[in-house]
């Protein structure tokens, strides 16, 4: 399983980093963009933008945990 990610900014010698997690049907190049905000702010950080493992219903979504069938969830 191959996770995408949007590296928005890596200095040579990171001071700091900055690791960046969407929500369901979503996707890292939206985080990205408040990610361009933490390096604005912290010029000595790395800021990525971390892609969930799994689609989710948006047609490029993504979510982080597998969907669970009714059947398998406790009640």
């Amino acid at each position: 399983m191959a996770l995408r990610y949007v590296i928005v900014q890596q200095p040579d010698n990171a001071a700091q980093l900055f690791l960046l997690y969407h929500g369901v049907n979503d996707n890292p190049d939206s985080m990205a963009q408040i990610g361009s905000w933490f390096a604005q702010a912290f010029p000595q950080a790395q800021v990525v933008s971390v892609g969930a493992p799994y689609p989710a219903n948006a047609p490029q979504g993504r979510q982080w945990y597998a969907e669970i069938p009714e059947h398998d969830r406790s009640q």
